[in-house]
Parts: C-alpha cells; sequence; structure tokens
C-alpha cells in the first residue's frame, strides 16, 4: 500500500490531481483504501487486479517491436504465451 504523498512524488504529479483519480479507482472498486491516523494509503483491490496491473507495467517498459528484442523480453513473451495457452492469463 503506498500513501498519496509516495504517489504524488513518484508520478511527478499534485497530491489533489492524485487524490482525484485514487478516488475514481476506488469507486470503481479497482484499489482500496486503508486509513492509517491522518494519510491514506492505496493498493490494488485484489489479485486479479494487481496482476493486471503488473502486467501493464511490463507492456509500458517492453521495447517496440521494430527494436530486436533482448533475450530477457523473449523469454517473458514466450512466458506471457504459455500463461495464455494455458488459460492462465
Amino acid at each position: 500500500a503506498r500513501a498519496v504523498s509516495d504517489l504524488a512524488a513518484a508520478t511527478g504529479a499534485s497530491a489533489s490531481l492524485v487524490s482525484h483519480h485514487l478516488r475514481l479507482l476506488r469507486a470503481a472498486r479497482i484499489v482500496r483504501a486503508e486509513r492509517r491516523g491522518r494519510q491514506i494509503f492505496y493498493c490494488a483491490a485484489d489479485a486479479h487486479i494487481r496482476d493486471m496491473l503488473a502486467q501493464m507495467v511490463e507492456h509500458v517498459g517492453e521495447r517496440p517491436r521494430s527494436e530486436k528484442a533482448a533475450p530477457e523480453t523473449a523469454v517473458v513473451a514466450r512466458r506471457a504465451r504459455g500463461r495464455a495457452a494455458r488459460g492462465l492469463a
């Protein structure tokens, strides 16, 4: 779980903007909130959402197809295809 101030610092966005977006994500039940003193900490609502977010972050970090893929990227892609073939993705 991460506090609004931590997320704002990590993204470079204002705390009010981050808080607004987290409020919308909470209403959509994508994140859940936990109050600790004066701060509210947010985390993914469940394992499915957490896995989906991890895949999105992984995707953003991939090289464009026009570039030659690094061996590590090829391994990750092979694993993802294997999971999809087994119905786990």
